[in-house]
């Protein structure tokens, strides 16, 4: 997938957000309650293995937005602080969290399965980014070798039934035995939110093999968002058939649409409310 540098209006919006939420790096989840706060939070569900899936989905939710953050600030950092012609040969770029901190390590394809850094934009507690290149370089490591590859295993086979936009993201898997690459699609307007085509691989280890898919949404909709009662915040109502709690997507989503989430899930009968990357029975 082509590096795609965002705009300074959106560069800037993203930085306001992080220098706003300093905890964007220290956090496991939005809400960065503990054990005992969430379980207070879920309390009204009483289902030990659906609030551990909640509790789950905000971790993971959580994590690829702060992928998409990261990846984003480092994007226009990278074009601010070098020329067109440093950046030509770029292919992608990962997200690393390292002994020595999170980092956004950008790549070009130097041959068949053959991957040469390019560029590092370093990011320290406060979220400040600094840029390493040339000598300054490490060699990808065996896992960063894995992550590139397993998102050039996806991006070569992509399917893109509904013809959009899709940004993608390859995590440690929950189990920490595998890689999970996530193809989202996405919307620029502000308006819409893009129900369906969100998918998640798994991948093996060496990043080489693709182990199961899961459809989050076959559909194409993208829904337009509603005014909450409040006529400030905005709003979106969905009915999941599939889960019995809403999942690291929709946890996603409203983070990065900044939109409220009505869920109504079918094979629990419950309802929830996800904002802000938070999840409550509502």
């Amino acid at each position: 997938m082509s590096l795609r540098i965002i705009s300074t209006i959106i560069a800037l919006s993203t930085i306001a957000f992080s220098a706003a939420n300093a905890q964007l790096l220290a956090r496991d989840t939005a809400a960065g309650d503990s054990q005992q706060e969430f379980a207070k939070r879920v309390s009204s569900v009483r289902n030990d293995a659906i609030s551990t899936s909640v509790r789950e989905a905000e971790k993971t939710g959580w994590n690829i937005y702060r992928y998409e953050v990261l990846s984003d600030l480092a994007g226009a950092f990278l074009a601010q602080q070098t020329p067109p012609d440093k950046r030509a040969g770029i292919s992608g770029s990962i997200v690393v969290n390292g002994a020595k901190g999170w980092s956004v390590r950008f790549y070009s394809v130097a041959g068949k399965g053959m991957f040469k850094p390019v560029a590092d934009v370093v990011f320290d507690e406060d979220m400040n980014p600094g840029l390493k290149t040339g000598t300054d370089l490490a060699d990808f490591s065996p896992a960063e070798l894995a992550s590139i590859g397993a998102k050039v295993l996806i991006d070569t086979q992509k399917e893109d039934p509904c013809q959009g936009n899709y940004k993608m993201f390859a995590i440690p898997a929950s189990s920490g035995d595998s890689i999970w690459v996530y193809q989202i699609r996405e919307s620029f307007d502000e308006t819409h939110f893009p129900e369906g085509q969100h998918i998640r691989y798994e991948i093996s280890p060496d990043g080489s093999r693709i182990l199961s898919q899961r459809d989050y949404s076959r559909r194409c909709n993208v829904l337009p968002v509603q005014k909450s009662s409040d006529n400030v915040s905005s709003e979106v109502k969905l009915t999941n058939t599939i889960d019995q709690q809403p999942t690291e997507m929709l946890v996603y989503l409203s983070l990065r649409y900044n939109t409220s989430i009505f869920v109504a899930t079918m094979q629990s009968n419950l309802y929830w409310q996800v904002k802000s990357g938070v999840v409550t029975p509502d």
